[in-house]
C-alpha cells in the first residue's frame, strides 16, 4: 500500500542524517515501538526499512499499511483482520510500519492501543485472542501533540508511540545529501536498453544543492528520472535538463580566461597519450572520491579495465 520514496538505501552524508543514523542503530533491535516524524517525502519510510533491514528481525516481514490511504471500515479489518489474518498477524515476527498515523480513526485507535499495552489482539467476533510479535513503527508529517489537543489523537496511544522518536528534517536542511542521493537514484532508475548516466555536470549540481526542495526527497526523485530521460547522447546530465524553477539557483558560468598567445613550436612541450590517460584516471578518482566502479563509469571504460590501467600507473583509490 502507498508508499514515500524508499527506493535507495539510507543516506547520510549531512551531520543531520548522521545523528538519524545513529538512533536508527539504537533503537533497531528493540521491541518498543518507534515513532518516525518528518514532511511529506522526506524519507520517513525508508528510516522504517533501515531500521527492520539493519535489525535482528531482517529476516522476517516487513509489512506497510498506509493509513491515510483506507477508510476506517476497511482499514480496521484490513489491520485487525476479521474472517482473514489482518496485517498485525500478516507481520509475524517482522515489522509493521502504520504510515499516516494520524489518519487513524479514534476507534482503531482504542484498539491499536490495547494491542502495545497486552501484547494480544482480540478478534471483532471475540472468539479469538491473537498474540501479537510484530514491532510497530509509525510515521506522521502531523504534529501528533496539537491533535491530542484537538481531541483527533488519543493522549494514552501518543505516549505509547512517542517513547522513541525519530525526526527525520527536511531535504533544505540537509543540502549535503543532495549530491549522494542524486547518485543513487542515478543508479536506482539505470535503463538497461540506454546506455548509463555518465555525470551530473557541476552547475547543474550546484543548482539542485541550491534549490529549496519543497517536496523533498521525493521530489529531487522525479527531477533526477526527467533528467535521465532528457539528457543527450553524451549521457551527461546538464542544467538545461534540470526544470526552470531549479535552473534559476545555477551560479553564473565562470568567466573565459583571456586567450593565450601562442607559443613557438620550439617551446611547445608534447605530453605522451599514457601521461594524458593517467592524469584523467586520477582526476576521475578525485572527484568521485575513489569510487572505483563510479570512476570508470565517467571514463567510458570497464571496472576490470580500470583496474588493470591503475596497476599500470601504479594509482590507488584512497
Amino acid at each position: 500500500m502507498g508508499s514515500e520514496t524508499a527506493s535507495v538505501e539510507f543516506v547520510a552524508s549531512s551531520a543531520a542524517m548522521k545523528e538519524v543514523l545513529q538512533q536508527v542503530q539504537l533503537v533497531r533491535d528493540s521491541a518498543v515501538a518507534v515513532l518516525v516524524t518528518g514532511e511529506r517525502g522526506s524519507g520517513k519510510e525508508t528510516v522504517a526499512r533501515t531500521i527492520h533491514r539493519t535489525g535482528t528481525r531482517r529476516a522476517e516481514p516487513f509489512v506497510h499499511v498506509d493509513c491515510s490511504e483506507l477508510p476506517g471500515e476497511v482499514l480496521g479489518p484490513v489491520l485487525f483482520g476479521e474472517r482473514d489474518e489482518g496485517r498485525f498477524e500478516l507481520a509475524g515476527s517482522g515489522t509493521l510500519f502504520l504510515d499516516g498515523i494520524e489518519c487513524l480513526p479514534l476507534n482503531l485507535q482504542d484498539r491499536l492501543l490495547r494491542i502495545l499495552e497486552t501484547g494480544t489482539l482480540e478478534r471483532a467476533s471475540g472468539r479469538r485472542i491473537v498474540p501479537i510479535k510484530a514491532r510497530l513503527v509509525a510515521s506522521t508529517h502531523e504534529e501528533l501533540r496539537a491533535l491530542v489537543d484537538q481531541g483527533k489523537f488519543r493522549r494514552d496511544l501518543f505516549c505509547r508511540l512517542n517513547v522513541f522518536p525519530i525526526a527525520v528534517p527536511p531535504l533544505r536542511k540537509r543540502r549535503e545529501d543532495v549530491a549522494a542521493l542524486a547518485q543513487a537514484f542515478l543508479e536506482e532508475h539505470r535503463d538497461e536498453r540506454t546506455p548509463p548516466v555518465r555525470a551530473i555536470e557541476e552547475r547543474a549540481m550546484a543548482a539542485l544543492k541550491a534549490y529549496a526542495w519543497p517536496d523533498n526527497v521525493r521530489e529531487l526523485e522525479s527531477v533526477v528520472l526527467a533528467a535521465i530521460l532528457g539528457c543527450g547522447n553524451d549521457r551527461i546530465v546538464r542544467l538545461d535538463n534540470l526544470p526552470p524553477a531549479i535552473r534559476q539557483n545555477a551560479p553564473e558560468p565562470a568567466a573565459e580566461a583571456e586567450p593565450v598567445a601562442p607559443v613557438k613550436f620550439e617551446e611547445d612541450r608534447i605530453i605522451p597519450l599514457s601521461e594524458l590517460e593517467r592524469r584523467a584516471i586520477a582526476h576521475a578518482l578525485r572527484v568521485t572520491g575513489g569510487n572505483v566502479t563510479r570512476a570508470a563509469r565517467a571514463l567510458g571504460i570497464g571496472r576490470a579495465t580500470m583496474y588493470r590501467k591503475l596497476d599500470r600507473f601504479k594509482l590507488t583509490n584512497s
